[in-house]
């Protein structure tokens, strides 16, 4: 069975957890780490790209990807 990529959580007012859903159900969304990694690094343009606007977005991404990967 495939893991969902996005979960909700609703909480009532003293912060308990009241429910867990995998539909839309106005809570707080959380999403899978693993997928947002995997569309990001399907997103870099060009490995070892270092100058211009390739190499800026690529940085910008491996910024992003390294940060993910220290939480």
């Amino acid at each position: 069975m495939k893991a969902p990529y996005k979960c909700y959580i609703t909480r009532e007012k003293n912060g308990v957890v009241y429910s867990l859903s995998f539909n839309d159900n106005g809570g707080l969304e959380y999403i899978c780490k693993d997928a947002l990694l995997k569309w990001l690094e399907g997103k870099m343009t060009k490995e070892g790209a270092t100058e211009g606007f390739v190499g800026g977005y690529d940085f910008a991404l491996k910024d992003v990807i390294n940060k993910l990967n220290s939480m």
